[in-house]
């Protein structure tokens, strides 16, 4: 594995990656990763297979930058695609036209491999090569069933808890979600909770302190837990809401999507184009654009919806890993 220095003094490296340290080789990279620099390194360590895990500006330098040995093998994993996206600044756009010329190209014999990152129950173009955004789990359906209780057990009394969980960025409006709670009927409002689970950025729009205030002046039940989470931990937060809220200003599949698929948790959502047909693809349909009283009027209906059937067993890690480096990776 190649990291830069600097993420190996962050909190996720810590938490996430720093086990894998005693079993694999881990190589430190000391300047920005550009298509000679990767291969470079292939050489020095002898790799004949490549995987860049957010491969999107890569697979554009790759349309210009040097030719790979036969013999070897780069994988890049697109986190994003722009035909998810509205056209935006010019420069954007030029660059989502490179990489859909670039993915052309990798059809016709590159050595270059281009996957797409997809959505659950996604349905393939002809020739796209894909890995399904998996659902990753150390605890077994059982396990995680009798945490999330565990976990439910420590929230104040609510009918119906909505919970917006992993990194709090900017991108997930947490400031929006808040007003649309504050447009509910008070009622309803009342019978509800919300619980924000993991870290939240300064840059956010809300903090700890303002998000339990803004909750206590409008009567809405409120929990925050201001940390980063392990994968499992989220896994269990998620099983124990009874709506997880998705009011994203993204366009790519996420995590939260198939975790509340599998656990049998519902979906509000909030966004583009591309986060509703992502939802709907998985069942469900509580979705609008990121407009406050259509967040409200939504979260609303959710609380009136019976929980959605689990799917214990699907997206599976090790078929995203067989996706990813192409041993059955479905092309049609």
């Amino acid at each position: 594995m190649a990291l830069s220095a600097a993420t190996l003094t962050t909190p996720e490296y810590q938490l996430h990656l720093s086990e894998l340290a005693s079993r694999i080789s881990i190589h430190v990279l000391t300047a920005p990763l550009t298509p000679s620099r990767l291969l470079k390194l292939a050489d020095t360590i002898g790799a004949d297979h490549i995987v860049v895990p957010h491969g999107d500006e890569l697979a554009v330098r790759f349309a210009r930058g040097p030719r790979v040995a036969k013999g070897r093998v780069v994988t890049l994993l697109i986190m994003r695609d722009p035909r998810w996206e509205l056209p935006t600044t010019p420069s954007r756009t030029i660059r989502g036209l490179a990489k859909l010329s670039f993915t052309a190209l990798s059809r016709l014999g590159s050595r270059v491999r281009i996957v797409w990152l997809r959505e659950p129950l996604h349905v393939a173009a002809k020739g796209e090569s894909f890995a399904v955004d998996p659902f990753i789990s150390y605890a077994s359906e059982e396990q995680i069933t009798a945490e999330s209780a565990l976990l439910r057990d420590t929230w104040p009394t609510a009918a119906h808890w909505f919970v917006i969980t992993g990194g709090i960025t900017p991108w997930k409006n947490l400031p929006l979600v808040l007003e649309a709670f504050a447009r509910m009927d008070e009622e309803k409002r009342a019978r509800c909770g919300l619980a924000v689970i993991g870290p939240i950025r300064h840059d956010s729009g809300v903090s700890s302190g303002s998000l339990r205030e803004s909750a206590e002046a409008m009567g809405l039940t409120c929990v925050v837990d201001d940390r980063l989470l392990t994968n499992d931990e989220i896994n269990v937060v998620v099983a124990a809401a009874d709506t997880v809220i998705m009011a994203y200003s993204t366009h790519s599949p996420n995590s939260t999507l198939g975790k509340a698929y599998v656990l049998g948790t519902s979906i509000v959502a909030a966004g583009s184009r591309s986060i509703h047909r992502f939802v709907r693809n998985v069942g469900f349909d509580l979705v609008s654009p990121l407009e406050v009283n259509a967040i409200a009027e939504n979260l609303t209906l959710a609380m009136d919806r019976a929980a959605p059937p689990r799917h214990p067993g699907a997206l599976s890690a090790i078929e995203f890993a067989d996706q990813l480096l192409d041993r059955s990776c479905r092309r049609r």
